[in-house]
C-alpha cells in the first residue's frame, strides 16, 4: 500500500483588497521568487505546499482571492472549509486596511461555523524606505490585530524584499495544526484530514500547476 504524503490537510483563503500584493506573497513563498508581472487574479487560485510542523506532515492548500468587487459573489463561494485566514493589506493604502474588516466578516461569514485562525498582513513593507510612501503605520496595524476578539497574530511583509514571507504563512499553519491536535474530531467532522491514520485527497481540484518550480526551504510545491 503506498504511504500517505500527509497525515494533515490544512486550507488556507488569503483574502483583502485588489492590489495588496497577496499573490506576489504568495508567489514569493511558494517559488522563492519575485516577480514584476503579476497579473491580477482573475477569481481565484491555489497552490498547494507540503510542510512539515513538528513530527507531523502537512498539507496545505493556499487560496489566492481577488479582491475586485465584480469577482466577489464568485470568491466567496470558495471560502467554505478553510481554517486559516491571511488578512491582506497594504500599508501604502489606507483604504485597503479600512477594508480589512469587510473581509473578515466575509471571511467569518462564509467559511462556515468552524474556528479559523487568523493573521493580518501589512505587506508592502519596502515602500516604508520612500518618503511619504507609508500611509499606515506598525502601530495601527498591531493595533487592528489587537482589537480581534481574540487578538490574531500580525506581520509587516515584502514580497519584494522576501521580509517575512515564509513566517506569515508558517505561523497560521502551525496555529491550526496545534488546534486540529487539541480536537481532531473537529477535523473529521468538517470532512477534513484526520490526524493520525486516515490520510487525506488533495480533492481533484484544478489550478495553478507549479510543480516546475523551485521552493523555499520550509515547503515543497506540487
Amino acid at each position: 500500500m503506498r504511504e500517505r504524503e500527509h497525515d494533515i490537510f490544512v486550507k488556507l483563503l488569503m483574502v483583502g483588497n485588489t492590489g495588496a500584493g497577496k499573490s506576489a506573497l504568495l508567489n514569493r513563498f511558494s517559488t522563492g521568487e519575485y516577480s514584476t508581472n503579476i497579473q491580477p487574479t482573475i477569481g481565484i487560485d491555489f497552490r498547494n505546499a507540503n510542510m512539515a510542523v513538528g513530527e507531523h506532515r502537512v498539507r496545505c492548500q493556499i487560496w489566492d482571492t481577488a479582491g475586485q468587487e465584480r469577482f466577489r459573489s464568485i470568491t466567496t463561494s470558495y471560502f467554505g472549509g478553510a481554517m486559516g485566514l491571511l488578512l491582506c493589506y497594504d500599508i501604502s493604502c489606507r483604504e485597503s486596511f479600512e477594508s480589512v474588516g469587510y473581509w473578515a466578516r466575509q471571511a467569518r461569514d462564509h467559511t462556515g461555523p468552524g474556528p479559523i485562525d487568523i493573521v493580518l498582513v501589512g505587506n508592502k513593507v519596502d515602500l516604508a524606505e520612500a518618503p511619504g510612501s507609508r500611509v499606515v503605520s506598525e502601530e495601527e496595524g498591531r493595533a487592528l490585530a489587537a482589537s480581534f476578539t481574540p487578538p490574531v497574530r500580525f506581520f509587516e511583509t515584502s514580497a519584494k524584499q522576501n521580509l517575512r514571507t515564509e513566517h506569515c504563512f508558517l505561523s497560521v499553519v502551525e496555529d491550526v495544526v496545534e488546534r486540529i491536535l487539541r480536537d481532531p474530531t473537529r477535523a473529521r467532522a468538517a470532512g477534513r484530514s484526520p490526524v493520525r491514520g486516515g490520510g487525506g485527497a488533495a480533492f481533484g481540484l484544478e489550478g495553478s500547476d507549479p510543480s516546475c518550480l523551485t521552493p523555499p526551504s520550509c515547503c515543497t510545491i506540487s
